[in-house]
């Protein structure tokens, strides 16, 4: 895929994209899909969003890069080893909450919580299953 037309990518991008590429972490979102995350929370000023799939950070970097200082980005994995690396390069970061736990469990005990968008990019059954809804 080309992504010659994408002239600015957050600066921890790169060292988050060589760890994932060390674990073998095939499911990271592609640079296009990051530029268009950041694009939709710099569209909302004071947002709340959240991310269901946090992997390694790639997406959770893009969607911080847009944000404005009031917004916050709930970011849930159950996979700590792969969060581990998203919480190494993003944690300095005081508009990101990371949770390790089941998507579909988090869900269930926070369906009042409202979001201004949510990113799934974890297995979506769970989210649709639920109901959970923007």
């Amino acid at each position: 895929m080309e992504d010659h037309n994408i002239y600015k990518f957050p600066a921890v991008l790169e060292s988050i994209s060589a760890e994932t590429e060390a674990l073998g972490f095939s499911m990271a979102s592609e640079p296009k899909t990051g530029a268009l995350l950041r694009t939709l929370a710099a569209s909302k000023p004071n947002g709340r969003y959240l991310e269901l799939g946090t992997g390694t950070g790639l997406s959770a970097a893009w969607i911080l890069d847009g944000m404005d200082q009031q917004s916050f980005l709930v970011t849930v994995d159950n996979d700590s080893a792969l969060q581990n690396v998203a919480r190494k390069h993003l944690i300095h970061d005081s508009r990101i909450e990371f949770v390790c736990e089941d998507s579909g469990i988090w869900i269930e005990k926070n369906q009042r919580q409202q979001f201004d968008f949510i990113f799934c990019g974890c297995m979506a059954w769970k989210v649709f299953a639920l109901g959970f809804g923007v």
